[in-house]
């Protein structure tokens, strides 16, 4: 590909050669994996996975079974010998790199992430009203409302908020806003998390449930390939906020 550079190939060895200079060098300037994968991955992959079975394919050349065993009985000339080494080589690399990518998928094909949290999910999901206001108490950056609330959202049919900074929520809004939510016949929930911040409520709350959901994942970790397995708990208390004309 270098050496027959043109314009075909040449915006294509450009990218390539750029995102992964800047990739190999330095990835961990970005401490975020995801933003990682989004900007790099997308035109590092490709790049040299098409580089690698361009490799193989100009070693290959017109290699078959069947070319390979009629050769093998014609005279060993030198240009032949070549091209049969060169062939050789790029069924052994073919080999290993297919036996590599297996290799190293050891572990994560097999592993399901969160397996189960959706029959979790289901169970808590029978304790609430149908279509119900879900106030996730959690000012984590990543919280239960994220993680939990998009199936309670997507899958279940809940109005889901997270309340990042409960304390800056002002009251007389805040009061409004269920009012209208009760009018409208929504069964509102607040759910304090762990990592929630302090609330003040004009309306009465009173405690509903409680819950604790489990889970297992691969290891977050970006420096290695993961291999452990940790647990995700999330444990919270869920409150009904009692309409005011109540």
């Amino acid at each position: 590909l270098i050496w027959r550079v043109e314009r075909k190939t040449a915006v294509f060895l450009a990218v390539g050669f750029l995102f992964s200079a800047v990739y190999l060098w330095n990835v961990s300037a970005n401490p975020v994996q995801v933003y990682v994968m989004r900007r790099y991955m997308p035109a590092v992959v490709p790049f040299l996975i098409i580089s690698a079975a361009y490799l193989l394919g100009q070693l290959l050349g017109d290699f078959s079974i069947k070319t390979w065993k009629r050769r093998q009985v014609a005279t060993y000339q030198h240009n032949f010998r070549r091209k049969r080494l060169r062939q050789a080589t790029g069924v052994v690399l073919t080999l290993a790199w297919l036996f590599g990518l297996a290799w190293s998928a050891r572990g994560l094909i097999s592993q399901v992430d969160h397996r189960g949290l959706l029959q979790k999910l289901d169970a808590l999901n029978a304790q609430l009203e149908p279509g119900s206001l879900l106030l996730f108490n959690d000012q984590a950056a990543v919280g239960q409302g994220d993680i939990l609330g998009t199936p309670l959202r997507s899958i279940f049919g809940h109005d889901v908020f997270t309340v990042r900074y409960p304390e800056l929520v002002e009251t007389a809004v805040f009061d409004n806003f269920l009012a209208s939510r009760h009018a409208a016949g929504q069964t509102i929930y607040w759910i304090n998390t762990p990592s929630g911040g302090e609330k003040s409520f004009s309306p009465a709350i009173s405690l509903f449930t409680t819950y604790e959901i489990r889970s297992t994942t691969l290891e977050r970790i970006y420096a290695h390939k993961p291999k452990a397995l940790q647990e995700d708990v999330w444990t919270g208390e869920i409150f009904m906020i009692t309409p005011e004309s109540q």
